[in-house]
């Protein structure tokens, strides 16, 4: 275990080691030569992250194990699926097809991960990549999706690849789709955000904040909204396979009830994201933004409302996955003007850094 997070902590700070360089270049108004293979730097920090994941130990990953002893049971007694998750049991059962034994299964599985997450990062245009990648790998869930809810990491990593090809697409094609419909046949929680993704242009901001201001106090008294889920028609059976894996796993010790931790960390980003929304030259050249901004506060919402539920931290991933898509705007790499506020976003990821992935709050 100790490997892959000495490993990870000497890749990070190489890469902070750069963000800094860029920082005093910017001070200085000078661009340093990386910008101009940006690519190659998004690539060399994300084979460099499989390399760790795909040979990490079973015991990095709280379900890491789990995970492969599922795949070896399906080897060698023909286990049973996987719930409601249709892709992944297809990936497993190809896998068993194709003869790839449990010693390489999380080459495969990491893989999945890390390649979404790469082209992600790599549609932006004029904003610098390394940046925004960096800030994602500072966050907590950035480890906590490739080693732990494999499924939902995986699904969170196509959702992601959705939003960026959204985000930059300039002929209307519609190729954005393909990783929404893609991400829920690895985790069905992920149907949520594709959902949300695709109704929120019809919600107002007035409505939206009103919708954030009645989850909190909703959650706040106590409101489990779980049990309105499981008894809906079709679906609510769905959500009931996907809850009771969560309430039957051992749950000793886990913080149920409103999580003013997890209510703070959010409203933060959605306090940032309004001030970005407000700056000079914002909404002329990121129309999309104000878009993206409302699927954040609406699954936000989503996630405070499941506070009473335990492991609710999973439902957070959907909202937090939206985060690198709520800064990317001050990492535009042909204006100074936001340098004030990309150090400040230096300082917020390497201290989240620190809290989450060396201190282990």
């Amino acid at each position: 275990m100790g490997d892959f997070f000495v490993g990870y902590y000497i890749l990070y700070s190489f890469f902070f080691i750069i963000i800094l360089l860029d920082l005093i270049g910017g001070f200085f108004n000078r661009k340093l030569l990386y910008l101009k293979f940006q690519d190659f730097f998004l690539f060399l920090f994300l084979i460099a992250f499989y390399i760790l994941l795909a040979n990490r130990s079973v015991n990095v990953g709280a379900d890491t194990e789990r995970y492969v002893r599922h795949y070896e049971n399906m080897i060698y007694h023909g286990g049973d699926v996987y719930g409601s998750d249709f892709g992944f049991n297809i990936l497993n059962k190809l896998l068993i097809y194709i003869n790839v034994s449990p010693q390489y299964y999380l080459f495969f599985l990491s893989l999945l991960f890390v390649v979404p997450v790469y082209y992600a990062f790599k549609k932006f245009e004029n904003v610098n990549k390394v940046y925004l990648l960096w800030f994602f790998s500072s966050l907590f869930i950035f480890i906590s999706m490739s080693t732990n809810v494999l499924r939902q990491g995986i699904g969170g990593a196509f959702i992601m690849l959705g939003v960026s090809l959204y985000l930059n697409n300039k002929n209307n094609s519609k190729r954005f789709i393909i990783p929404f419909l893609i991400a829920p046949f690895f985790h069905f929680s992920c149907l949520l955000a594709v959902f949300v993704f695709f109704t929120s242009k019809y919600v107002s901001d007035k409505i939206v904040y009103l919708i954030l201001f009645l989850s909190i106090l909703l959650s706040y008294l106590g409101f489990n909204l779980n049990t309105l889920l499981v008894n809906l028609p079709i679906v609510g059976g769905l959500f009931l396979d996907r809850m009771d894996g969560y309430l039957n796993d051992n749950i000793k010790g886990y913080k149920t009830g409103f999580r003013i931790d997890f209510l703070i960390f959010n409203l933060f980003f959605i306090i940032l994201g309004y001030y970005i929304s407000r700056l000079k030259g914002v909404s002329d050249r990121y129309k999309k933004y104000n878009f993206v901004y409302r699927v954040y506060v609406l699954l936000t919402s989503y996630f405070i409302m499941m506070f009473n539920i335990p492991f609710s931290d999973r439902f957070g991933i959907l909202s937090w996955i939206f985060i690198p898509f709520l800064i990317y705007p001050i990492y535009e790499m042909n204006n100074l003007q936001y340098y004030k506020l990309k150090l400040f976003s230096v300082c917020l990821g390497f201290s989240l850094f620190l809290i989450f992935n060396v201190i282990g709050v």
